[in-house]
């Protein structure tokens, strides 16, 4: 494709020279030499250092030309396609340079040697090897993981080639992604019953292909979502019958002022809890778009940090917005709530939620749209929410800058040996390294991923999964005050770790 553009261009080129040129540089082409070639000198091979850098001047050119293309653009001639060409060879060029920089560089990354041409392997050769890489890693990693299985109930689920994965379990369809078929266990954990044992995975696969699947994740289409809405009548008769109580309680001129109340009560009991990152695997190995009803009350997290205060610049979107959609809620009829509903929480922009696993069941976490909304049915009390539910699997590894850095800068040193603590009392399983100075932990479990991050945000997680699942902790080993609060969390930590 590179070449052939060179040599479009060259033809434009020598379409401008005068005539006596063209005709000079013809004669040139047609007439045979007659002088004897030069003798051919020895050409040092480049290092593949060299490679990826005389590749990676060429992506530089190739930007350089698509940006000298957008001022030409006129009413004479529509580049657009042609920027687009140069934008795409761009990429691929400079793709090339990334995959020689990955298959011989540092051994940062995972290649199958075996699969590495000796002599001009190209791009797509390259890329197979790094994905073959890869693959054997994520085998190797999901062989020392277990997911537990001997629930009650059976989830159904089919593995494609592509890596599309679609599983059903009575309230839930989930459809996902997921590099192996082996990871389909791990990747259905998040949506797990509220305190009962994960359910067997039932799975149908269909024989993987080399590399690494192509394929995305399928959203569930409207249709899909109106269906998972009616699934589990009893959770919606749940929400519909806390609403007419509610409407029967709370007279329509102090709505607003009873909302204020409830929020205000609502931050005492069962404050927010911060901001929780995790480090994505690259690649990502699984992921997950479900939808069906959530309890409200395992929601610990959504964006503003207090229970009805927005911090939106717009006054409809601020402070009054509670109390305003609390009113228009009360004030629908009994028979039309159902349908309203469905409306505003599965067929607007839907509730987005990101489930995270915990050993007795999910918590939830802001995963996109739906601050507002969730803020109100948390605040109101009411049971459950219909919400969209993303999830991803435990990571093959963090680190500390994610997980700390961005929150607690401060706790950022001593994050390796909080690790290493962790890791000598059993409460997660892997192997603690460094990379570039920054702590690495690769992980084979950890029952609560919020145990690896800093302690003032593992503490207040702590605090609300014990709220929502009452002595869930002291199984693993963490007695309840080590998880009173920030300082309860550190002593129990720098404690040294019971002998064998």
């Amino acid at each position: 494709m590179f070449s052939g553009w060179i040599f479009r261009k060259a033809v434009d080129r020598a379409r401008l020279l005068p005539q006596s040129q063209r005709l000079e540089l013809a004669a040139r082409l047609l007439v045979p030499r007659t002088d004897p070639p030069e003798p051919l000198t020895a050409v040092t091979p480049l290092s593949w250092q060299e490679t990826a850098d005389g590749i990676e001047k060429a992506a530089r050119l190739l930007d350089d030309a698509a940006l000298s293309l957008r001022p030409v653009a006129g009413l004479y001639l529509d580049v657009s396609d042609l920027t687009a060409s140069v934008e795409q060879t761009a990429h691929e060029v400079r793709e090339a340079s990334t995959l020689l920089t990955e298959v011989y560089g540092d051994g940062e990354h995972l290649v199958d040697q075996a699969l590495v041409p000796r002599f001009m392997p190209d791009p797509d050769q390259l890329r197979l090897a790094r994905q073959a890489g890869e693959r054997a890693a994520l085998v190797a990693a999901l062989a020392r993981r277990s997911v537990p299985g001997d629930g009650e109930g059976v989830w159904s689920a089919t593995w494609r080639a592509d890596g599309t994965v679609e599983a059903r379990w009575p309230g839930w369809l989930v459809r996902g992604w997921a590099a192996l078929p082996e990871a389909v266990p791990h990747l259905l954990l998040p949506f797990q019953e509220y305190g009962r044992p994960p359910a067997r995975v039932e799975l149908e696969a269909e024989a993987p292909e080399p590399g690494w699947p192509a394929g995305g994740v399928p959203e569930l289409e409207r249709a899909e979502r109106r269906a998972a809405f009616y699934d589990q009548p009893g959770r919606l008769a749940d929400v519909i019958d806390q609403i007419t109580r509610l409407q029967g309680a709370w007279p329509k001129d102090e709505i607003a002022e009873r909302v204020r109340q409830a929020a205000a009560e609502l931050h005492q009991r069962a404050p927010m809890c911060p901001h929780m990152r995790f480090r994505v695997d690259d690649p990502a190995w699984a992921m997950a778009d479900s939808a069906g009803w959530v309890r409200c009350e395992a929601i610990v997290e959504m964006g503003d940090p207090v229970w009805g205060q927005f911090q939106r610049a717009g006054t409809d979107r601020g402070p009054v917005w509670a109390p305003t959609a609390a009113q228009e809620l009360l004030a629908q009829a009994p028979d039309t709530l159902a349908e309203f509903l469905l409306h505003h929480l599965g067929q607007k922009p839907s509730v987005r939620l990101r489930a995270i696993p915990g050993p007795a069941g999910p918590i939830y976490t802001l995963g996109g749209d739906g601050i507002h909304r969730t803020h109100l049915f948390r605040i109101l009390g009411l049971p459950w929410i219909f919400a969209r539910v993303s999830a991803d699997p435990l990571p093959r590894e963090v680190d500390a800058i994610t997980m700390v850095a961005r929150t607690d800068p401060a706790d950022l040193k001593p994050t390796a040996a909080r690790w290493q603590r962790l890791l000598e009392r059993g409460l997660v399983t892997g192997r603690l390294g460094e990379r570039y100075s920054n702590a690495v932990l690769t992980l084979d479990a950890a029952p609560a991923p919020w145990l690896l991050a800093a302690p003032r945000v593992a503490a207040a997680y702590h605090r609300a999964y014990e709220r929502i699942y009452p002595g869930s902790l002291a199984p693993l080993g963490i007695p309840s005050q080590a998880v009173e609060n920030e300082e309860a969390w550190r002593r129990w930590l720098d404690e040294p770790s019971p002998g064998p």
